[in-house]
């Protein structure tokens, strides 16, 4: 695997991840861990699509992010494996009640359960020794909430971590910097736009 970025959730803040990825390296590589923010102002929106980063700076999407920007060329989608690292957008907004329904919040912010069915047999399949999300295992978001979701996504998250166990699983969408292992997998959270080069 080469040298890889992980940047924390971005909320729109374009300037400020536009700073951070001139900052690495040359030629670095790096995936933005979801919530990037497209949607919710769109005279920004335009402005950040008419800016190229280049092919070596990848998103998941997040639960704050408009569906109809996963077609943009940086946008990694649903799942999949990109420079040896398994991939999985989405996850539940514990707000969603407060938002306005195609402004703030869309339906669409979790993958369906057959994507994620088919996400979790392609897993089984690789078993990688990476992987990052939005959001993160069941287990682990108990630590980081207290409380027991009841979620798509952290469960399909879950069973992920229970048909293999990868050394490391990066995620965001908490805000908070996390380091912890657990059962011989190192679980690291990236808070807004924290870098971690791995």
């Amino acid at each position: 695997m080469k040298n890889i970025h992980f940047i924390g959730d971005v909320h729109g803040k374009f300037e400020r991840y536009f700073g951070v990825i001139q900052s690495l390296p040359e030629k670095s590589i790096s995936i933005q861990l979801g919530d990037f923010g497209l949607g919710f102002h769109p005279e920004i929106d335009q402005e950040y699509l008419s800016v190229n980063i280049g092919k070596n700076h990848k998103w998941i999407y997040g639960n704050h992010d408009n569906p109809r920007f996963r077609t943009n060329e940086n946008c990694l989608g649903d799942y999949g494996i990109f420079q040896d690292i398994f991939y999985v957008s989405g996850a539940w907004s514990v707000d969603q009640w407060h938002r306005t329904i195609g402004r703030s919040w869309w339906p669409e912010e979790e993958q369906s359960v057959s994507s994620l069915e088919s996400m979790l047999k392609f897993y089984s399949l690789v078993k990688p020794d990476f992987v990052c999300s939005h959001d993160s295992p069941f287990a682990v978001k108990k630590i980081l909430i207290g409380e027991e979701p009841k979620d798509r996504t952290s469960n399909y998250l879950q069973m992920m971590l229970d048909i293999h166990r990868p050394k490391t699983w990066i995620f965001g969408h908490f805000h908070i910097t996390f380091n912890q292992t657990i059962k011989k997998t190192n679980f690291i959270g990236l808070g807004e736009l924290e870098v971690l080069s791995i």
